[in-house]
């Protein structure tokens, strides 16, 4: 007896996670977050931008996730030296290393020889006179946002932003950069700060439009798709309802 029971509770739980792991998607939704920065950065050719005197820093947070990665480019006429242990990722006032102190391997085979070389990562970055390099580490946020001031699951019509000022903003991040310029032993140092100021959840026929694509002026007949929204200062997160979904749109018409 014992045994029949304990088959039937394995094919219950097995039938459980089959029925889960092959739930439908019934429709695609998108969180838009918009981010505000500091009074330093400005909006120039679609990108966010600070200046000083010996750099330019660009960023672009669209994407999913908010990409905080920035290129650094170097005005001046010595070489920078960007300093990675001295610079950081900081969210919600949790400060993240740049500098990991990481080692890569590459292996390459040459006949039946394999050979295997590590790079060590640089706790400085030397950025030579008018040129740029990429620094990409961290996103702001993979996750969804619950607010109970947001539908989860809107129609087109339901659509509707909340605006946060920056002390009621659930996100508060910055990057905080260190360098010096050629010989010199003097640091500067700087931060480049955002918060999210308003946050929309949109159904993908609100987010997603498709085109035809176009080459040399003459437009063929596929298609392509692109984003209605988007913007250096705003980025998204993807999210889905299936049939195994309850919303907070069905909890709120029982209230």
């Amino acid at each position: 007896m014992k045994t029949t029971i304990k088959f039937i509770f394995t094919a219950l739980i097995a039938m459980l996670f089959t029925s889960c792991a092959t739930t439908p998607i019934l429709q695609v939704y998108y969180q838009v977050y918009k981010a505000k920065p500091s009074e330093k950065l400005i909006i120039r050719d679609n990108s966010l931008v600070y200046e000083d005197n010996g750099c330019m820093i660009i960023y672009n947070l669209w994407g999913e996730g908010g990409n905080m990665g920035f290129h650094f480019f170097n005005k001046t006429d010595s070489d920078i030296f960007l300093d990675l242990e001295k610079s950081f990722f900081v969210l919600n006032g949790v400060s993240y290393d740049y500098f990991k102190n990481r080692t890569y391997s590459n292996s390459t085979t040459k006949g039946s020889t394999s050979n295997s070389v590590s790079t060590f990562e640089k706790k400085i970055i030397c950025i030579p006179s008018k040129s740029s390099k990429f620094i990409n580490e961290y996103n702001v946020t993979e996750s969804f946002y619950l607010d109970c001031d947001l539908l989860k699951y809107p129609t087109s019509k339901q659509v509707k932003s909340k605006t946060y000022n920056r002390i009621e903003s659930p996100f508060v991040f910055s990057n905080r950069i260190t360098y010096s310029i050629g010989d010199s032993k003097d640091l500067i140092r700087f931060q480049n700060e955002f918060y999210i100021s308003e946050i929309t959840n949109y159904p993908s026929s609100e987010m997603i439009g498709t085109t035809n694509e176009e080459t040399c002026g003459q437009k063929s007949f596929n298609t392509k798709s692109y984003f209605k929204i988007s913007s250096a200062d705003m980025f998204y997160n993807k999210y889905f309802k299936t049939e195994n979904d309850y919303s907070i749109n069905y909890y709120r018409r029982l209230r």
